[in-house]
């Protein structure tokens, strides 16, 4: 009896040493089938995209076009080969790294924008305002995630269109669980086949065509590696919604925003009120919402006319604070839209332009006020307590010009900013403003070296009024003659050099103001 015990052992130790020697062999001949194959497939398609840069007939177009899409797909299909493999092994690894979601998520969807412009569908990107911005997680895998699911959604689209939803489930002061939800009106997906779409080396409806059925099996078990899930629902002939969650841990920037969000004391002057802003650069989204809170108002922040379009459709506000440069849908246009179906909200511009023109502009977008940046918390108040207030306020006289500290930084400008804030976040603004203006900088240069005028203009648009409003005085006007100047000249590169110098003039002059001691 014990020799048969021990001679059982025996051939459980062979075995698990057989399949573990097994496993070895698998790997090591995975890991070399993906160098000796991606070698020779990026040497194709990298030959291929040069090829397709210099002159030929558009038969030769094609042919290389084909070749070069083979490649990739190919190149795709060893990618999900080799990454279900690592997953099965827990060899895969998640590298988390501190970076920018919403610039992430923008990045994916524009990435597919073309492709769905071709087949005439619309499709576009809501981020809530609850969703952190500056997180610490996989950036990759979150994209590969989101690719893979609007690459589907293209794909089976022919008419209407794709909406990306993220949202916040929950959050506390360190982390948050976001949900990123990919809708579409497409073909949809039989309820027989929904069980079998997350299982490996199935190819539903929603496969693509050679694919090797891998992909929504990665991508639930990237999303559960990223302490998520990931789902669908689905109607045949209606379309379908499918859903990722994860988990991020907020970054200092993100954990300083839900901070400074903080009840604080109401203001005596006005009731209470449920008030919307609409503006696309987030050194002003905090300055807005700090303001606005520290008069006791429940805020919500979007950073796009469209978005701000969606939210007035959902819930009811007090009033509606517009800029009046934005992308996609500017604030006027938002301006007429939400006065088809609502004609008592008031409707407050947020403009860097204060001329008498402009003004005229926005009430002829059906606005009722507006405030000029850089803004107060004076102005704030005032055009606020005019039309929220119990009885009108009378129109406060201008006041007297603030004291310059510097030739290039108006320090009383920056002061006042901060005067709402609690001390320990002036620091924080500060980091938060030079980050944005660094990441808007790095926009700027590549927008020019595209060529791209349109976009040139509407960044230094965003980087004056940015400025202005924290006292970068000298930064504001560079960004402003920018505006003006031909955006793909040598002029319009040398004054982007110049903001650059001029942020790191800006950067140490507020750095020393928040703390003297440098410490």
């Amino acid at each position: 009896m014990v020799d048969e015990v021990e001679d059982l052992r025996r051939q459980l130790r062979e075995a698990r040493d057989a399949a573990e020697a097994t496993a070895h062999t698998k790997e090591a001949f995975l890991a070399n089938m993906s160098h000796e194959l991606r070698t020779p497939l990026t040497v194709v398609i990298g030959a291929a995209e040069l090829l397709l840069e210099t002159e030929h007939t558009p038969e030769q177009h094609e042919s290389l076009e084909a070749i070069r899409r083979s490649g990739k797909l190919l190149l795709g299909l060893i990618s999900d080969i080799l990454d279900y493999s690592k997953i099965g092994s827990g060899k895969l690894e998640l590298v988390a790294k501190h970076f920018d979601l919403w610039s992430a998520l923008r990045e994916v969807v524009d990435a597919f924008s073309s492709g769905a412009r071709d087949k005439g569908i619309s499709l576009e990107l809501q981020v809530e305002g609850d969703v952190p911005r500056w997180v610490r997680a996989d950036p990759l895998r979150i994209k590969q995630i989101l690719m893979n699911l609007l690459s589907n959604a293209v794909r089976h689209t022919s008419e209407g269109g794709i909406r990306v939803v993220a949202s916040t489930d929950q959050a506390d002061e360190s982390s948050a669980r976001v949900r990123i939800v990919v809708e579409d009106t497409g073909s949809g997906i039989s309820r027989e086949v929904l069980p079998q779409l997350f299982q490996p080396f199935t190819q539903g409806k929603r496969s693509g065509p050679g694919g090797t059925g891998l992909g929504l099996a990665i991508c639930k078990n990237l999303a559960q590696l990223m302490g998520g899930d990931l789902g669908v629902s689905s109607t045949r002939g209606v379309g379908s919604q499918f859903w990722f969650s994860l988990n991020v841990q907020l970054t200092r920037q993100s954990a300083v925003m839900r901070a400074i969000s903080a009840p604080p004391p109401l203001d005596p002057e006005l009731p209470p009120a449920r008030i919307l802003v609409a503006e696309d650069n987030v050194f002003t989204q905090v300055l807005m919402r700090r303001t606005l809170e520290s008069m006791g108002h429940t805020v919500d922040v979007v950073g796009r006319g469209d978005e701000a379009l969606k939210l007035t459709k959902k819930r009811e506000y007090d009033a509606i604070l517009l800029d009046c440069q934005m992308p996609v849908m500017d604030g006027y246009e938002t301006a007429r839209r939400i006065r088809q179906r609502d004609e008592s909200t008031p409707i407050i511009a947020v403009t860097a332009n204060a001329v008498v023109g402009d003004r005229d502009k926005c009430l002829a977008a059906s606005m009722n006020d507006y405030v000029s940046k850089p803004f107060s918390i004076h102005d704030v108040r005032r055009v606020l307590a005019k039309w929220l207030g119990p009885t009108p306020v009378s129109e406060a006289p201008p006041s007297a010009p603030r004291a310059t500290s510097d030739s290039h930084v108006d320090l009383e400008r920056f002061r006042d900013v901060t005067a709402s804030t609690r001390p320990e976040f002036a620091h924080e603004l500060v980091a938060i403003f030079c980050l944005d203006m660094d990441h808007r900088l790095q926009e700027l240069a590549a927008s020019h070296a595209r060529s791209n005028a349109t976009e040139v203009h509407r960044l230094a648009h965003t980087i004056k009024g940015a400025s202005a409003n924290i006292g970068a005085r000298r930064m504001s006007e560079l960004a402003m003659a920018l505006q003006e100047a031909d955006a793909t000249g040598e002029a319009a590169r040398e004054l982007i050099a110049q903001l650059g110098q001029e942020l790191d003039r800006v950067r140490t002059v507020l750095s020393s103001e928040v703390d003297p001691t440098g410490s």
